[in-house]
C-alpha cells in the first residue's frame, strides 16, 4: 500500500513513477525488517509471558530437557503465563526460541499429558512453524489485525495467513508429537482436559491467535484445526 501511495504521489508531482515504486518497496522492506528484528520479544510481551522462576513447576524444565534431546533441538528459554486457562505457545525468531505454558495448564495436567503438549510445541520449533508464526504475528498480525485499519486489510491478512501457515498444522504437530513420545493417549488426554475446561487466556490479541497450542478464539483469516477434530485424529492412532 505504501508503494502504491508513493507511485500516485510521484505521478502527481511529475516525477518518475518507478522511483516512487522503488522507494515504497524499500520502505516496506525496511519496516518489515524492523518488525521482525524484535519479533520474539514482542510475541512474549503479547502473550503476557514471564520467565520461569527457579524451582517453579519442576516437571516443565525436566520434560523440555529430555524431549529436546529426543528431537535434536537446543533447549528453548522457558516462560510462564499467569492465567487459569490451559494453553501454551512456541515462539521463535533469529535471536532465539521460547516455550510458553500457562499456569493453568501446568497445574491441570499430569506428567504424561504435559509431555504430549510440550512435544507438540517443540515440533513447532523444530520444523520452523514457530518462527514463521512469530514473524507473521509481528509483521502481519499487529499491523493488519490488531490496529484501526484491521477491517479494510482483513482480505490481505487472510491471503497472507493462508499462504504462510500450513493447512492442518495442529494435526501435523499432534501426530509428530506422539511419534516422539510414543504414547498417543498422553496428548489425547491433555487435549480432552483442555476441551472440557477453558483454553482462552484473559488477554488475547487477534493477531497472535495462531501462536497458541489451541487458538483461543481463532480469527476467520487464520486456518486452524478445531479441538474435536484433533481428538478424533488422535483417537485413531
Amino acid at each position: 500500500m505504501l508503494a502504491v501511495a508513493l507511485v500516485v504521489i510521484f505521478a502527481v508531482l511529475g516525477l518518475p513513477w518507478w522511483l516512487g515504486l522503488l522507494l515504497g518497496l524499500l520502505a516496506a522492506a525496511g519496516f518489515s525488517w524492523w518488525l521482525g528484528r524484535g519479533a520474539l520479544a514482542r510475541a512474549l510481551d503479547e502473550l503476557r509471558a514471564r520467565p520461569l522462576r527457579p524451582l517453579e513447576f519442576p516437571n516443565y524444565p525436566n520434560l523440555v530437557e529430555g524431549l529436546s534431546l529426543s528431537t535434536g533441538l537446543s533447549e528453548p528459554d522457558l516462560y510462564v503465563v499467569d492465567d487459569r486457562a490451559m494453553n501454551g505457545a512456541a515462539v521463535a525468531a533469529a535471536d532465539g526460541a521460547a516455550l510458553v505454558l500457562t499456569t493453568g495448564l501446568l497445574q491441570a495436567l499430569d506428567r504424561v499429558e504435559l509431555e504430549g503438549v510440550i512435544a507438540a510445541l517443540l515440533i513447532r520449533l523444530k520444523d520452523g512453524d514457530a518462527e514463521t508464526a512469530t514473524l507473521t504475528s509481528a509483521v502481519i498480525g499487529r499491523t493488519m489485525m490488531d490496529s484501526a485499519i484491521a477491517k479494510p486489510l482483513a482480505p490481505v491478512a487472510s491471503t497472507v495467513f493462508q499462504r504462510v501457515m500450513p493447512e492442518h498444522r495442529e494435526i501435523h504437530g499432534d501426530q509428530s508429537a506422539v511419534s516422539v513420545t510414543r504414547y498417543p493417549p498422553g496428548l489425547f488426554s491433555a487435549l480432552r482436559k483442555i476441551d472440557a475446561g477453558t483454553h482462552i487466556p484473559a488477554d488475547v490479541h487477534t493477531g497472535s491467535q495462531h501462536l497458541w497450542f489451541v487458538p483461543p478464539a481463532p480469527a476467520p483469516q487464520v486456518p486452524h484445526s478445531p479441538l474435536p477434530w484433533r481428538l478424533d485424529v488422535l483417537s485413531e492412532i
